[in-house]
């Protein structure tokens, strides 16, 4: 299945197109459905993303998915600038391959398919009906948790840091709760605190890895030394949506009350 989502208008003349063509899995129940009907995908996301990143940049997207955020920054860092596309799933990387061929976006960006983490191994599960949002887990998942798994395999996690990628001027993680692990291995490739978008899921983190999702906060503040924290404040699936800093007890307090997902500027 092949869907058209809009570039926010404010940045198309930036972007040099009003739109993108996204390859995804035609049994995808999760953001196919959602991006054909509306005809976007996390427009403050794509915000975020044109005003940080500049021509010639070398920007790391983990998490890349069916290259929704891979294909936009391709085109924002131009022809001499890097984007390393990080992805685990082996069905959904044929699908990023397509969606930057569909986009003319190959020349400049790197595919890596592997898992991001620090060190030992995790097990990966694939979800047809929900492709965007497959895991790993440091806890064995049977079959039959999920419809539709179509694999549960061993995979090795893989320090970004030894593969020397560095220096980055942008990062976006989505990574379904394992982000923590994916930090450890990449203390080199934020040592100079370069922006950073992190989906922070409560849900995930908590679930397969019984991590607490402010240690993930922690560890970005107190280890590695990032100072500032921004969320998108209004509707996000609209065009008014904004990005604002909040303190440290604001963030905690909204997991406290019951959030499951927010996506955190890290500068």
């Amino acid at each position: 299945m092949i869907v058209d989502i809009k570039i926010v208008p404010e940045y198309q003349e930036l972007v040099g197109t009003d739109k993108l063509k996204i390859s995804g899995a035609d049994t995808d129940k999760s953001i196919m459905p959602l991006m054909s009907e509306s005809g976007q995908w996390e427009p403050y996301i794509q915000r975020l993303c044109c005003q940080f990143i500049k021509l010639n940049n070398r920007v790391v997207d983990i998490g890349a998915n069916y290259g929704t955020h891979t294909a936009l920054m391709s085109k924002l860092v131009g022809k001499h600038g890097k984007v390393f596309a990080i992805e685990a799933s082996h069905n959904n990387c044929e699908h990023l391959r397509r969606t930057l061929e569909l986009n003319n976006c190959v020349d400049n960006v790197e595919i890596l398919e592997i898992a991001a983490g620090e060190s030992g191994e995790g097990t990966f599960c694939h979800i047809d009906e929900n492709a965007a949002c497959s895991y790993f887990s440091t806890t064995q998942h049977k079959h039959e948790d999920f419809e539709n798994t179509t694999a549960l395999q061993q995979l090795p996690f893989v320090s970004l840091d030894s593969l020397n990628i560095e220096p980055v001027n942008f990062i976006k993680i989505d990574i379904e709760g394992s982000e923590l692990f994916a930090f450890r291995g990449m203390k080199t490739l934020l040592k100079n605190l370069p922006p950073m978008v992190v989906e922070l899921n409560a849900t995930t983190s908590e679930r397969f890895f019984n991590i607490p999702i402010m240690d993930v906060v922690d560890y970005l503040l107190n280890d590695i030394g990032y100072s500032k924290m921004a969320v998108a404040v209004g509707n996000k699936n609209g065009n008014g949506s904004t990005w604002s800093y909040i303190p440290y007890e604001m963030l905690r307090n909204t997991f406290d009350k019951g959030a499951e997902l927010i996506d955190t500027l890290f500068v």
